[in-house]
């Protein structure tokens, strides 16, 4: 059977199609999961809903870049790397190679020794974190008891998911993304459908936790075995500490460069959000908090065309093939800002409705301040690209920019907060103009001159 020329088998079997699913899900989250947070918590239930997640997110931050580097080292391994070094790549060679099967092997080991220490570290600081921020507001929700339980839910299940949730990544970094995302799109309508049945249960603040404790156990389960299928087991498959602690020693260089990069983007991103909470309380933190998760949310659909190819991406760099990278990378450009631009009209025409639709009290921030919001999360994703790109050489050139740029948001929010009167305003303002001052053009064009042109012929040239 044909559509339009292009068979349905083809398109259940290509990664792009299953990444927007997986996507669409995420969005449905917003159709289905949305709906019911807005019409069965409080507003003050609420804030503390995005609270949460605010917690939640510094859990992938506690491995210091360590997942973004396997990943990595896991695709070099996969096109025939002879072995791993600190910084940059190996000198091009014309010889075909097969996978390395013992580095793969070890790497996996690396990777599980590895994610039982960071999955007690998560348990660790995110329990002191969270029951900090807790204290200061759980007068206001509608349970104080219930608050604490979800605080305590939502840390476990965070510590699960992380160290359960390398399988999945060691699946990516081999570039079998489609049973990666298959796996990944079936734990995630688990999430989905649980987190929906236990709100309609009167589960309140605890049943997006409580549901992903569940789908975190099975993505694993299917992970794994997935990845055993694919690896060759080596004679000798016992892996000394050693060799393990060779591994992290030499990946350790990019890695903490790495998780620095994605800690300041945590406090750039969300941090926002605890300022928001401090400054404004909860009501507001849920209007701000609704507002960036749409923008998120935008960000991830139109993301969806680099996402799937990161692991070849660094394999093209492995070999050293600037024709084959500029040949894959630049048609994606103009669907990515193509379909950020149409989701993002959507939201903009169509979220209030919704909102009113559902007959929700809550609301998205003003308008103006909306589109600027989206217009920050636009150029987030063309710096986040570029910066990738220059990430798959195995190096951090970004670090310090990035560094500089999220702290100087911070701390521009702040000022905007307590000297002028744009309110919610100066969240969104504070990030623009800080990106503007370098990354938002320093990044594309350092890019492109990393795949031997320029940012001009790039984008708008022949790719050879």
């Amino acid at each position: 059977m044909k559509w339009s020329g292009f068979t349905i088998s083809r398109f259940r079997n290509a990664a792009v199609p299953w990444f927007f699913v997986l996507n669409a899900l995420r969005f449905a989250s917003g159709v289905f999961l949305l709906p019911l947070l807005l019409s069965l918590l409080t507003t003050s239930d609420l804030g503390f809903y995005y609270v949460l997640l605010n917690i939640a997110a510094l859990a992938p931050l506690m491995d210091m870049g360590l997942l973004v580097s396997l990943e990595r080292s896991i695709a070099y391994a996969t096109a025939g790397a002879t072995g791993l070094r600190a910084h940059g790549l190996h000198p091009p060679t014309q010889a075909a190679h097969q996978p390395n099967h013992l580095l793969l092997w070890q790497l996996l080991a690396t990777a599980r020794a590895a994610y039982g220490t960071i999955a007690i570290i998560i348990l660790l600081v995110l329990g002191v974190v969270g029951a900090f921020i807790t204290s200061h507001r759980v007068a206001e929700t509608s349970s104080p008891a219930v608050t604490w339980f979800a605080l305590a839910l939502t840390v476990i299940s965070c510590a699960i998911e992380i160290y359960t949730s390398w399988w999945n990544a060691f699946l990516r970094g081999m570039n079998h993304m489609l049973q990666s995302l298959r796996i990944l799109v079936g734990a995630y309508v688990v999430k989905l459908v649980l987190s929906c049945c236990f709100l309609l249960a009167g589960g309140g603040l605890l049943s997006v936790p409580a549901a992903g404790i569940v789908s975190s156990l099975l993505a694993q389960v299917f992970s794994r075995r997935a990845c055993l299928r694919q690896l060759q087991i080596p004679a000798e498959a016992s892996v000394s500490r050693g060799t393990i602690t060779s591994i992290l020693r030499t990946l350790w260089p990019n890695s903490w460069r790495a998780g620095l990069q994605l800690l300041s983007g945590y406090l750039g991103a969300n941090a926002s959000g605890l300022i928001c909470l401090f400054a404004f309380g909860l009501a507001a933190n849920a209007q701000y908090g609704l507002s960036v998760q749409i923008s998120m949310m935008i960000q991830s659909m139109s993301m969806v065309w680099f996402t799937v190819k990161w692991p070849a991406v660094s394999q093209l760099q492995s070999r050293h093939d600037h024709a084959g990278l500029r040949h894959l990378l630049r048609p994606r450009v103009g669907l990515q800002i193509a379909t950020f631009a149409v989701m993002a009209l959507l939201a903009y025409v169509l979220g209030p409705r919704l909102l009113f639709w559902i007959g929700s009290e809550k609301v998205l921030i003003p308008d103006p301040w909306f589109v600027l919001l989206l217009l920050v999360g636009l150029l987030d994703t063309q710096a986040v690209f570029w910066t990738t790109l220059l990430s798959t050489q195995n190096q951090i050139p970004s670090m310090r920019a990035v560094i500089a740029t999220n702290i100087a948001s911070l701390l521009l929010a702040v000022l905007f907060i307590n000297v002028t009167g744009l309110h919610l305003g100066g969240l969104v303002a504070a990030p623009l103009l800080a990106g503007l001052v370098f990354n938002y053009w320093y990044w594309p064009k350092a890019g492109a001159r990393s795949l031997h042109t320029t940012w001009l012929r790039f984008t708008f040239g022949r790719p050879g």
